[in-house]
């Protein structure tokens, strides 16, 4: 269990350039917990105060007011991080943009986040071949997620833009629940990592994803609870901070 404990922390110590710096605390507490050992307590409180980040009362927008669609089904920005490609169907679709200002047209990966395939001025139309289980996201010219698309059958489907709209908050931290140490999940962390990224916060977002890597081997061993308190609740802050 000793040695455990030594290589739980050293762990964490790689990541406290970017992460908490309580981080390691943390996971003193919980193996203090595991262990019935009480000298040693986490201040894991500290954080779950932390302000709701940037959803607010920042109102979506419809992606059905957003683009007229054939052949495919649409998704609330909310669900961005969550709705991933698959294997399906070979299709193409065509996007338009017919609304006044420039949008970017995203594919969503098999982890969810964004790769950035096409801009679009104003009259701009452009043809991509996909599959029916690719979603595809189109944002303002502020990156803020106007609208997801899925392609429902082969053949050509399309996306018509009519109109862009200026969201309050940015499209990948509006459409994220509030994070708190108390309700972080494996979930929510990976989304966390994915606004990030979109952020351009690379570096934020590895650290992200290296507490969530060592979180799903540690929890094996430790039990889920335990590896959350020594690797998640850290994360909880750093999402806020980040808007994420």
């Amino acid at each position: 269990m000793l040695n455990l404990r030594h290589a739980l922390l050293a762990s964490a110590l790689m990541l406290t350039a970017c992460m908490p710096a309580g981080l390691p605390g943390l996971v003193e507490g919980a193996l203090n917990a595991s262990t019935g050992n009480n000298s040693s307590s986490s201040n894991t409180s500290a954080n779950s105060s932390a302000s709701a980040n940037a959803s607010g009362s920042a109102s979506l927008p419809d992606p059905l007011e957003i683009a007229t669609l054939s052949g495919l089904k649409a998704s609330s920005c909310s669900e961005e991080g969550t709705i991933r490609s698959a294997n399906g169907e070979a299709t193409n679709i065509k996007f338009s943009n017919n609304a006044e200002g420039r949008v970017t047209v995203y594919w969503l990966d098999r982890q969810g986040s964004r790769v950035e395939y096409k801009k679009l001025a104003k009259g701009e139309s452009y043809t991509q071949p996909t599959f029916v289980t690719h979603p595809w996201l189109i944002a303002n010219d502020q990156d803020q997620c106007l609208g997801i698309y899925l392609p429902e059958q082969g053949g050509t489907v399309s996306v018509d833009v009519k109109k862009t709209v200026s969201v309050a908050n940015s499209g990948s931290t509006a459409n994220l629940s509030a994070v708190t140490e108390a309700n972080i999940t494996e979930e929510r962390a990976r989304q966390g990592a994915a606004c990030l990224t979109n952020k351009g916060l690379k570096t934020q977002a590895g650290a992200v994803e290296a507490a969530i890597g060592l979180y799903v081997q540690m929890k094996g061993t430790f039990g889920a609870e335990i590896a959350k308190q020594g690797y998640l609740t850290g994360v909880a802050k750093l999402l806020n901070d980040h808007g994420c």
